[in-house]
């Protein structure tokens, strides 16, 4: 079992608070990923109270990266949140299932220059161009089909957590391999490949 220390704990439920201000939208993350009644883990009379009560539930209970992997999916695009859970997983490797996790190499410098490298290009514009880019990358992606960059963010956030593939690819390369043969002729198409110069730095040695 893996125990936030104090420091950790805190961030958590600062994290948890900038991403779901109100009770209530905390309410369906507990619901929707952990199948429990909010009111019945923390009946509060604050909102801090409620997260301080959560946390300690959680972690009582082992389920504090069900929580934040929940948290997530409902609010991907939280900063806090995925700060959070960057952190956690450099500092506890072996959290999830006695598995060591793959390197995250997508600072936000990084990851903000690929997804406007990738929505400059036409095939980005339609959830089948989006889909286009993953070819051969893990299939099961949380995905949304209605907007392009929360999409994109999605996607590459989710490659960026993930190893390399069995035929000795990382996700996040193959994706930008894939865009590269959308960016002929297009002024991107060298920027891509930068990028993709970068990371492939990033993931040396590892």
């Amino acid at each position: 079992m893996v125990e936030l220390t104090f420091q950790e704990g805190a961030r958590l439920i600062r994290a948890l608070r900038m991403a779901f201000p109100s009770r209530l939208a905390l309410k369906q993350v507990i619901f929707n990923h952990l199948g429990q009644d909010l009111d019945a883990i923390a009946d509060d009379d604050t909102y801090c109270g409620v997260l301080v009560r959560l946390v300690a539930w959680v972690e009582a209970e082992q389920r504090t990266m069900l929580l934040v992997q929940g948290a997530r999916k409902i609010n991907p695009a939280s900063e806090w949140l995925r700060d959070f859970e960057n952190e956690y997983n450099r500092l506890h490797p072996m959290a999830t299932g006695g598995l060591v996790l793959a390197p995250r190499v997508l600072t936000n410098d990084l990851r903000q220059q690929l997804m406007s490298a990738l929505l400059r290009l036409p095939v980005t514009d339609s959830f089948a161009g989006r889909t286009g880019l993953l070819l051969g990358t893990p299939a099961q992606l949380n995905r949304d089909e209605s907007n392009a960059r929360l999409d994109l963010e999605r996607v590459l956030d989710q490659l960026d957590g993930l190893g390399r593939m069995g035929s000795g690819e990382w996700p996040l390369l193959m994706v930008i391999d894939n865009a590269r043969g959308y960016a002929q002729g297009f002024a991107v198409e060298n920027e891509l490949s930068n990028l993709r110069d970068t990371l492939e730095q990033a993931y040396a040695g590892h």
